[in-house]
């Protein structure tokens, strides 16, 4: 699911438009069980540098705010406590001519609050 959405998040930065945005939320409704706390934190890169990539995301502001997916501060992410904790971590990488690229990452976290 989360691989759709670095897609989706490219088409939009590139078009204006978000295609499938209704469907993803849906599903990710469904994914996730009643009484559990979904985060994401979605940043887009121009270089492959994991050392820049992981700095930039544990200080990055806040990006999104949207209905059901709630977008922190990725050091909040990292930080989440509670019982039956799930991490994930999605990378996409698009290439444009010229060794051009987008890489997009996304840091996730699932779980039922105490």
């Amino acid at each position: 699911m989360l691989t759709s959405a670095l897609m989706n998040y490219e088409l939009e930065r590139l078009g204006g438009v978000t295609f499938g945005e209704d469907e993803f939320q849906e599903s990710i409704k469904q994914y996730i069980p009643q009484g559990n706390i979904f985060k994401a934190f979605p940043i887009q890169f121009t270089h492959n540098d994991p050392y820049r990539i992981m700095k930039k995301i544990k200080s990055a502001p806040v990006i999104y705010s949207v209905c059901l997916l709630k977008y922190k501060i990725a050091g909040e992410i990292i930080k989440s406590r509670g019982d039956n904790i799930y991490f994930s971590l999605r990378t996409k990488v698009i290439l444009y001519p010229e060794n051009v690229f987008a890489l997009w990452v996304i840091l996730a976290v699932r779980y039922r609050s105490v």
